[in-house]
């Protein structure tokens, strides 16, 4: 059995997240997609995507963004739109269930409403928030990002030396990581028969 891994970058400016992206002409704008394909319970990566997405509304990042995530303003020019990136990346994930964690599905969503497409084709069943899961693993995972899961597992565990959180596709390696790690522990996840 497949699944897939998967994580989102998007604009922002210092302070958004304290707004809530409520400032004006503040929109999540995914301006890249990430995403592992991986075969379970071996979890191994059988495939991987990484796509740069041109954003509309807010086309100059802002100097945050740029530094938080370490995309460049050329890497988004030369992004492709966003309806043709989520075709790719809904490609990749070829009817697979498809895991972030957090809220990226919600933030798919939101982009194809802000480009005029129909939200149903891409907030399908097959989108789960991996953080339901990864929670059982503690506290210790409370306030961490998808980019720094992979710091919980042991040195000694760890497939990975180190991953550059706030890169879409880094994220997934973090996330792949803690995941691998928790079945090791026997802890129930998602793709479990």
């Amino acid at each position: 059995m497949d699944f897939v891994i998967y994580d989102t970058e998007y604009t922002t400016w210092e302070g958004a997240l304290a707004r809530k992206w409520l400032g004006d002409n503040e929109y999540k704008e995914v301006i890249q997609i990430g995403a592992l394909k991986v075969s379970y319970p071996d979890f191994e990566i059988k495939d991987s995507l990484k796509i740069f997405i041109k954003p509309q509304k807010n086309p100059l990042l802002s100097d945050y963004c740029r530094n938080l995530t370490g995309i460049s303003q050329e890497q988004v020019d030369n992004g492709v739109p966003f309806q043709q990136g989520l075709a790719e990346f809904l490609h990749f994930a070829d009817g697979c269930l498809a895991g972030s964690y957090g809220n990226d599905g919600c933030v798919l969503s939101e982009n194809a409403l802000l480009n005029r497409e129909d939200p149903q084709g891409v907030y399908g069943a097959y989108f789960i928030n991996l953080a339901y899961w990864v929670k059982q693993f503690g506290k210790q995972t409370e306030g961490l990002n998808s980019g720094k899961l992979w710091t919980l597992v042991p040195e000694n565990e760890r497939k990975f030396d180190k991953i550059r959180e706030h890169d879409a596709l880094n994220d997934c390696y973090s996330i792949l990581e803690m995941l691998r790690y928790m079945h090791k522990l026997g802890y129930s996840l998602p793709f479990q028969k």
